[in-house]
């Protein structure tokens, strides 16, 4: 009897161990796999960014040379014109109009990789109430040489901005992009309208122009990449959309374009409203 119940015993603890030992194995098999996805996932955001980053640098490597030709081409003719005396002056202005204009193309491209980057770093962001009204007369002060070369004509809201929360110096590089993207793309001349509107404790900021539109298989990855809304007239270098998106990503907003071709467009971010 006592023989038979050591058996069973015996039985019942290589049992237990073996199921212990099978449920070991399976929770192992499920790390690992969860390892092995972490280093796959983590392998294939290396690879995009790497292929981002490569892409980045062909496109402004290319548009770089652009400007600087062109800087370095009207620099050369003013030395010449300046040694010689014969050009009048308002001449000699138009020319380092051109320079400016390249070295101010060159500036943004800088300042939009130095902005990718520090994205790519920062963690944690401080926001601050954003006074709209400040901010985009400020945007539009950057960007006074575009308004006045495109004469463009810009309405804005005669009401006062929402208030909303986030980090003003990447709320600014949005509209920057908004606004710049508008002109360029507008009509001729173009007219833009800048606005807001709140609806159920989220407000739209928006920017509309007058511009021929965008077809709809075009909006789907407008704010990918590299995509160019028009390659033909842009002086852009293919990454402000997708700057804003990143930006709409750390912030938590939403970004988006309305547009019907022929009819403008209307490119929008949202954040929710701040209550005091």
């Amino acid at each position: 009897m006592l023989q038979t119940i050591g058996l069973l015993v015996l039985v019942a603890v290589i049992s237990a161990a073996g199921g212990y030992a099978a449920a070991h194995r399976r929770a192992r098999a499920r790390e690992e796999q969860v390892l092995i996805t972490a280093r796959k996932q983590a392998t294939a955001e290396h690879a995009h960014m790497v292929e981002e980053l490569d892409a980045y640098a062909r496109m402004v490597a290319h548009n770089l040379k652009n400007p600087l030709g062109g800087i370095t081409g009207y620099t050369s003719v003013l030395i010449h014109e300046l040694e010689a005396g014969t050009r009048p002056p308002a001449e000699l202005i138009r020319f380092a109009r051109h320079i400016e204009q390249g070295s101010d193309r060159m500036s943004d491209m800088i300042d939009e990789l130095l902005l990718l980057a520090r994205m790519r770093t920062t963690d944690e962001i401080e926001t601050t109430p954003i006074d709209t009204s400040a901010l985009v007369r400020r945007t539009l002060d950057r960007l006074q040489f575009l308004i006045e070369e495109r004469e463009a004509k810009i309405t804005l809201p005669t009401e006062e901005w929402p208030l909303v929360e986030g980090h003003a110096p990447w709320i600014e590089e949005i509209w920057a992009n908004y606004i710049s993207n508008a002109i360029q793309h507008g009509g001729d001349p173009p007219h833009l309208e800048l606005g807001a509107t709140v609806t159920d404790g989220v407000a739209r900021f928006w920017v509309r122009d007058n511009g021929p539109g965008i077809a709809p298989e075009e909006q789907t990855k407008i704010f990918e990449p590299f995509t160019r809304l028009n390659p033909a007239r842009t002086k852009g270098h293919g990454l402000g959309l997708s700057i804003v998106k990143r930006i709409a990503d750390k912030l938590g907003a939403q970004v988006g374009v309305e547009s019907t071709v022929g009819q403008g467009s209307t490119f929008y971010f949202a954040l929710p409203v701040l209550e005091l």
